[in-house]
């Protein structure tokens, strides 16, 4: 089945050695994060934004945009390519320039830093 697929190959990857080295490389072992924070009163999302905007010169790339992620909840953002989903993910992490509101754990962080948004326990993977 799936699940067995998918268990055999987390397996496998988890007992590999780390990756080879070059010159320009360096294979670093990373441990897996454990959160450690305060139970969210109820009702308070993970995650909201409200309204937000994210302009280049005259390009509206993304146009109050408000969405609510619950503790714990898992959301998938679809769309076509130019959407503006990862415009909109820059802008809640903090790497572009935006307008509008965001939220984490109950707690205004706009215009923070990408930097101090990830302190706050706010990440970002990239496709590749």
């Amino acid at each position: 089945t799936g699940h067995a697929a998918r268990a055999a190959i987390v397996g496998w990857a988890e007992r590999r050695p780390p990756a080879y080295t070059t010159k320009h490389q360096v294979a670093v072992p990373v441990a897996p994060v454990r959160s450690e924070r305060a139970e969210l009163p109820e009702g308070t999302p993970a995650l909201r934004t409200q309204d937000v905007v994210v302009r280049f010169g005259g390009i509206h790339a993304v146009s109050g945009v408000s969405l609510t992620v619950g503790d714990g909840e898992i959301v998938g953002l679809i769309g076509t390519n130019g959407a503006g989903k990862s415009t909109l993910m820059n802008a809640v992490g903090g790497y572009v320039p935006s307008k509008g509101r965001v939220e984490l754990l109950g707690r205004s962080i706009d215009g923070l830093s990408a930097s101090r948004r990830a302190r706050l326990g706010l990440v970002r993977t990239f496709q590749a």
